[in-house]
């Protein structure tokens, strides 16, 4: 009985090695792809913070675009490099009036926070080029989301 379990044993070496070979690399772009999707998820919060304070900033009176900006680099550079963002002050009172609101952020005119009326709308928005802060530089992401840009706004009321 021994025999043959001995027998058994040696028809099947090799088999770990090769069962390990095919589930590793498996294995590897799942566990990758974990760390990644929660370094986007983290980056996307902290642009969104980064545009929701410097939104809070830009509501105060005496505030200049300057000190927006500023606001939200300050913020921006606690987790990736705040020149690597883009960062617009646009007017969002076409929101308030009657029609068609335009789609494209781009259309909004850019404003200055000091000229904005009691209030008017007006909205701070960051983008971020995923690629810029991506934890793997290349490789099998990039083929999938070499576009992806991430972004966050805030929309509010200037005082």
């Amino acid at each position: 009985m021994n025999r043959n379990r001995a027998a058994a044993r040696r028809h099947r070496s090799g088999t770990t090695a090769v069962e390990m070979a095919v589930v590793l690399p498996v294995i590897l772009v799942v566990y990758f792809a974990m760390i990644e999707f929660g370094h986007v998820y983290l980056s996307t919060n902290v642009i969104k913070s980064a545009a929701r304070y410097a939104g809070r900033l830009a509501v105060t009176n005496g505030t200049t675009n300057d000190q927006v900006i500023a606001e939200a680099n300050r913020v921006l550079g606690t987790m990736m490099n705040p020149a690597l963002a883009t960062i617009v002050i646009k007017d969002g009172s076409s929101f308030d009036t009657n029609g068609t609101p335009p789609t494209d952020y781009s259309a909004l005119p850019d404003v200055q926070v000091e000229d904005i009326e009691e209030r008017n709308l007006f909205i701070v928005r960051i983008t971020v080029p995923y690629n810029s802060i991506s934890l793997f530089p290349s490789g099998f992401w990039h083929t999938y989301v070499h576009d992806l840009t991430l972004s966050g706004q805030a929309v509010m009321r200037h005082e």
